[in-house]
C-alpha cells in the first residue's frame, strides 16, 4: 500500500512476548504506538499481537498466522523488559526463521539502554533497536525510512553499532490525541494489574532515583478534559469499575491533581455509575491535606506510595532524597493522613539491598511497626508491596556497578549471560515472581554470592534467601500491616488461568 509520498508502507506487528511467571497485564505502550502509527500513516496495517500467555513452543504457529496476507516484508516491533528479554529474543528468532525478510525492531526498558549490546550479540535476529519512546521511530520506519537515518534508532552498519541521536519526545498535545484502546485486537492479558484497568495520564519523571531507568524526563500530561473523556470511555463503554492510574509521578502538579479530582467527582454524578480509582505517586505529592481530601471526594480507593525504604542509609543509596530523616518523617505524616480517610494506604518497600544486615532489618521492622500501629489504632491497615532490590540496565546503579567491575568480565554486558542463566532457574523465578514486583530480570546483588559475581558467575546464597523469607514473614506479624501476595496475579503460560479481552 502506498503512503502520501508514493512509496510503499510496511505492515507493523507490535508484539508483547510471553510473560510466564510475570505479573499479568498488557504493555499499554504498544497501544499508544499502534494508535500513533495508524493515525500518522492511515494507509499502514498495524496489528498488536498479545502473546503474553503463549507458550514459547507455539510461537512458530502464531508467527505464521500473523504474517499471513502481508504483501510487503513487515516490521516486527517487540517490546522488552529485562524480565521478558529472553522471551523477546525467542520471538525475534521465530520471526526471522519464518520470514527472513521481515525487519525485527526491539524497544522498551531493556533493549533501549542495552541497544549496542543487543545488536552486537543478536545481529542475526535483530535488525534495529529503538531508544526511548517508540512512536516516532516506528512511524518513520513504516513509511519506508532507512533505519540508519531515523532518530532514536540504532543498527549495525559496517560491522559497527551506529546509534542515531534521540528524536523529540511525544508532546502533551499528541498524548491527548491517543485513544486508550486499539481497534480490532484480541488481547489475552488482563486489562491491567491487580484486577484494575491500567490507565496512563502522563509520561516522564523529572527526578533521578538511582534504581530507576526513567529519570530526568520532563512530565508530559494529558489535559484534564481528555483524561475525563478517557475515564468516561473506560467506565461507560468498556464497563471497567476499577481504574489504576499508573503515571510515574501522579499528582506531581498539585493544581492538576485538584482539577482532576473535581472533574472525576463530577463525572461520577453525570454518568450515574460508581467506579473507583487508585494511583501511584511519591510521598511528597501527598503532603497537602487538601490533595488527600480531594482524592477522597473523587472516590480514590488507594494510593501506592513509592516509599522504597525507611532506613536513612538505604534512601541515600537509592537516590530517593537528599534529606532521609526528613523524608521518613514525611512518610509518617502522609500515612497518618491517609489512614484518617477511606483511601487505602499502600507502600512499596525494597528488601535485600546491598549491605543489608540484621540491624537494618530490625530498624525496618520497627518503623513499619510504627506505621502499622497508626493503622491498627484506627481499625485500618497499611498494605506493604515488597520489592526485591535489583540492578536494571540504564540506571545509575548499573553505571556505578560497571565502573567498579562488580560483575567481573561481564560487567558492561552482564545482562546477556544473567538473563539467560536466570531463565533456567525455575525455583528462583517462582520465588521472586510470587513475592516481589520488579524483581525478575534485574540483578539481585543482595542475594547473589558477591565473589562469584565478580568472577562472572551467578549463584544465589541460600542463607540470604532463608533470611529474606523469614524477614517477610515478620512483616505479617506486625499489627496493622498486610503483606501483598503477588502469586495470584501472575500470567500463565497458556496451560493455567487465562484472561482474554476484546479491544474495540
Amino acid at each position: 500500500m502506498l503512503n502520501g509520498q508514493g512509496s510503499a508502507t510496511r505492515a507493523l506487528l507490535l508484539v508483547q512476548p510471553p510473560q510466564r511467571g510475570l505479573l499479568n497485564g498488557l504493555a499499554n505502550g504498544l497501544v499508544d504506538i499502534g494508535n500513533f502509527v495508524a493515525r500518522g500513516e492511515p494507509s499502514s496495517s498495524v496489528t498488536i499481537l498479545d502473546w503474553a500467555v503463549t507458550p514459547v513452543a507455539d510461537l512458530p504457529v502464531q508467527a505464521r498466522s500473523a504474517l499471513h496476507g502481508n504483501r510487503y516484508s513487515p516490521i516486527v516491533g517487540i517490546t522488552t523488559t529485562s524480565a521478558d528479554y529472553q522471551a523477546a529474543l525467542a520471538v525475534a528468532k521465530t520471526f526471522k526463521a519464518v520470514a527472513p525478510d521481515c525487519m525485527v525492531v526491539l524497544g522498551g526498558h531493556h533493549a533501549s539502554p542495552e541497544r549496542a549490546v543487543v545488536l552486537r550479540h543478536h545481529r542475526d535476529i535483530v535488525d534495529a533497536v529503538v531508544q526511548g519512546e517508540g512512536e516516532r521511530a516506528l512511524l518513520a520506519l513504516v513509511r519506508g525510512a532507512s533505519p540508519r537515518e531515523v532518530p532514536g534508532v540504532a543498527v549495525i552498519d559496517g560491522g559497527r553499532v551506529h546509534a542515531n541521536a534521540s528524536g523529540p519526545l511525544i508532546r502533551a498535545q499528541e498524548l491527548d490525541e491517543m485513544p486508550v484502546d486499539f481497534n480490532g485486537c484480541v488481547l489475552h492479558s488482563a486489562a491491567g494489574k491487580f484486577d484494575h484497568a491500567t490507565y496512563v495520564s502522563a509520561r516522564g519523571c523529572p527526578l533521578r532515583c538511582a534504581f530507576c531507568a526513567v529519570a530526568a524526563q520532563p512530565i508530559r500530561a494529558k489535559s484534564v478534559p481528555r483524561v475525563i473523556e478517557d475515564l468516561r470511555y473506560l467506565v461507560v463503554e468498556r464497563g471497567y469499575r476499577k481504574i489504576a492510574i499508573e503515571d510515574n509521578f501522579f499528582a506531581q502538579s498539585r493544581s492538576r491533581a485538584l482539577a482532576l479530582c473535581e472533574c472525576i467527582a463530577k463525572l461520577k454524578k453525570d454518568i450515574g455509575i460508581e467506579f473507583s480509582w487508585d494511583c501511584q505517586t511519591r510521598v511528597e505529592s501527598m503532603r497537602s491535606p487538601e490533595v488527600i481530601k480531594a482524592f477522597e471526594r473523587a472516590g480514590c480507593d488507594g494510593v501506592y506510595l513509592g516509599v522504597e525504604s525507611l532506613i536513612e542509609e538505604e534512601l541515600t543509596y537509592l537516590g530517593k532524597t537528599p534529606r532521609p530523616a526528613r523524608y521518613i518523617e514525611v512518610v509518617g505524616k502522609v500515612v497518618r493522613a491517609l489512614l484518617d480517610t477511606r483511601i487505602g494506604c499502600y507502600v512499596n518497600i525494597q528488601v535485600a539491598l546491598p549491605a543489608e544486615d540484621d540491624e537494618r532489618r530490625q530498624r525496618r521492622l520497627a518503623r513499619l511497626g510504627a506505621l502499622g500501629n497508626l493503622a491498627a489504632r484506627r481499625g485500618r491497615s497499611v498494605t506493604v508491596f515488597p520489592q526485591l532490590s535489583v540492578i536494571y540496565p540504564g540506571t545509575a546503579h548499573f553505571v556505578t556497578a560497571v565502573a567498579q567491575a562488580d560483575f567481573g568480565p561481564h560487567s558492561p554486558e552482564v545482562f546477556e549471560p544473567f538473563t539467560e542463566w536466570e531463565a533456567e532457574q525455575e525455583p528462583i523465578l517462582r520465588f521472586v515472581g510470587e513475592n516481589f514486583a520488579h524483581g525478575v530480570g534485574g540483578i539481585p546483588v543482595g542475594m547473589l554470592d558477591p565473589q562469584r559475581l565478580r568472577h562472572g558467575g551467578f549463584e544465589v546464597e541460600a542463607d540470604t534467601v532463608g533470611r529474606l523469607k523469614g524477614h517477610l514473614a515478620r512483616f505479617e506479624e506486625l499489627d496493622g500491616i498486610q503483606l501483598f501476595k503477588y502469586g495470584t496475579h501472575l500470567a500463565s503460560d497458556g496451560k493455567g488461568r487465562r484472561t482474554q479481552r476484546q479491544i474495540t
